[in-house]
Protein backbone atom coordinates (compact mmCIF):
# COMPACT_ATOMS: atom_id res chain seq x y z
CA UNK A 1 0.00 0.00 0.00
CA UNK A 2 1.47 3.23 -0.52
CA UNK A 3 0.53 6.83 1.02
CA UNK A 4 -2.16 8.94 0.02
CA UNK A 5 -3.12 12.23 0.22
CA UNK A 6 -5.95 10.99 2.69
CA UNK A 7 -5.27 10.12 5.68
CA UNK A 8 -6.90 8.63 9.30
CA UNK A 9 -6.63 10.12 12.11
CA UNK A 10 -6.33 9.11 15.95
CA UNK A 11 -9.81 10.37 16.14
CA UNK A 12 -11.48 8.50 13.89
CA UNK A 13 -10.02 5.57 15.13
CA UNK A 14 -11.13 5.95 18.43
CA UNK A 15 -14.73 6.83 17.24
CA UNK A 16 -14.77 4.06 14.68
CA UNK A 17 -16.06 1.55 17.59
CA UNK A 18 -18.83 4.01 18.54
CA UNK A 19 -20.30 3.93 14.91
CA UNK A 20 -20.91 0.70 14.65
CA UNK A 21 -19.20 0.95 10.82
CA UNK A 22 -19.35 -2.77 9.85
CA UNK A 23 -17.60 -2.08 6.52
CA UNK A 24 -14.35 -0.64 8.48
CA UNK A 25 -11.03 -2.04 6.96
CA UNK A 26 -8.46 -2.21 9.64
CA UNK A 27 -4.87 -3.62 8.82
CA UNK A 28 -1.23 -3.62 10.01
CA UNK A 29 1.48 -3.25 7.54
CA UNK A 30 4.95 -4.55 8.42
CA UNK A 31 6.91 -1.50 7.12
CA UNK A 32 9.78 -3.01 4.59
CA UNK A 33 12.20 0.22 4.95
CA UNK A 34 13.24 1.16 8.45
CA UNK A 35 15.79 4.49 8.83
CA UNK A 36 18.48 4.24 11.50
CA UNK A 37 16.95 5.91 14.13
CA UNK A 38 14.28 2.83 13.88
CA UNK A 39 15.57 0.37 17.03
CA UNK A 40 16.63 -3.28 15.21
CA UNK A 41 14.68 -6.32 16.52
CA UNK A 42 10.86 -6.63 16.05
CA UNK A 43 9.44 -5.57 13.09
CA UNK A 44 7.52 -1.70 12.51
CA UNK A 45 3.82 -1.61 11.77
CA UNK A 46 1.97 0.96 10.56
CA UNK A 47 -1.99 0.78 10.62
CA UNK A 48 -4.16 1.82 7.46
CA UNK A 49 -8.47 1.95 8.12
CA UNK A 50 -10.55 1.98 4.60
CA UNK A 51 -7.31 2.05 2.62
CA UNK A 52 -5.61 5.33 4.06
CA UNK A 53 -2.97 5.25 6.47
CA UNK A 54 -3.21 6.62 10.09
CA UNK A 55 -1.08 9.65 11.61
CA UNK A 56 -1.08 10.87 15.09
CA UNK A 57 -2.10 14.66 16.20
CA UNK A 58 1.63 15.88 15.09
CA UNK A 59 1.17 15.29 11.77
CA UNK A 60 3.18 11.63 11.34
CA UNK A 61 2.63 8.67 10.55
CA UNK A 62 2.02 6.40 13.48
CA UNK A 63 3.98 3.51 13.67
CA UNK A 64 4.09 0.59 15.88
CA UNK A 65 7.33 -1.62 17.18
CA UNK A 66 6.26 -5.10 17.54
CA UNK A 67 3.07 -7.23 17.57
CA UNK A 68 2.70 -6.55 21.40
CA UNK A 69 2.86 -2.67 20.83
CA UNK A 70 0.20 -3.21 18.27
CA UNK A 71 -1.50 -5.66 20.12
CA UNK A 72 -2.01 -3.11 22.56
CA UNK A 73 -2.47 -0.05 21.35
CA UNK A 74 -5.92 -1.99 19.57
CA UNK A 75 -7.03 -2.62 23.34
CA UNK A 76 -6.39 0.91 24.63
CA UNK A 77 -8.65 2.29 21.43
CA UNK A 78 -10.86 -0.71 21.24
CA UNK A 79 -10.51 -2.28 18.43
CA UNK A 80 -11.41 -5.49 18.97
CA UNK A 81 -10.05 -7.10 15.00
CA UNK A 82 -7.90 -6.29 12.76
CA UNK A 83 -6.16 -7.89 9.34
CA UNK A 84 -2.59 -8.31 8.92
CA UNK A 85 -2.19 -5.91 5.39
CA UNK A 86 0.74 -6.05 2.67
CA UNK A 87 4.05 -4.98 3.88
CA UNK A 88 4.27 -1.40 3.51
CA UNK A 89 6.57 0.53 1.03
CA UNK A 90 6.99 3.59 3.11
CA UNK A 91 10.48 5.26 3.81
CA UNK A 92 10.50 5.60 7.89
CA UNK A 93 12.51 7.40 10.07
CA UNK A 94 11.58 7.47 13.90
CA UNK A 95 13.18 10.39 14.57
CA UNK A 96 11.96 12.18 11.44
CA UNK A 97 8.70 11.51 10.04
CA UNK A 98 6.55 9.11 12.14
CA UNK A 99 5.12 8.90 15.76
CA UNK A 100 6.74 5.50 16.85
CA UNK A 101 5.45 3.70 19.36
CA UNK A 102 6.63 0.68 22.06
CA UNK A 103 5.48 -1.30 24.15
CA UNK A 104 7.16 -0.56 27.79
CA UNK A 105 7.54 -3.50 30.68
CA UNK A 106 4.19 -2.73 32.04
CA UNK A 107 2.41 -3.11 29.37
CA UNK A 108 1.92 1.05 28.71
CA UNK A 109 3.02 2.43 25.36
CA UNK A 110 5.65 5.16 24.87
CA UNK A 111 7.16 6.53 21.70
CA UNK A 112 10.49 4.54 20.61
CA UNK A 113 13.18 7.05 20.94
CA UNK A 114 11.85 8.27 24.72
CA UNK A 115 12.10 4.40 25.84
CA UNK A 116 15.79 3.61 24.38
CA UNK A 117 17.18 6.48 25.56
CA UNK A 118 16.53 5.49 29.09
Amino acid sequence: MRKTAKVATWLEMVAAPHAHDQNLELRIHPIRECRASCVPGDPYYAISMNGRWLYSNDGHLTVLHGLDAVDRFMQLVRMPRFEHGEPATLKVDCGRNAHCIAIGPDRSLDGCIHRDAR
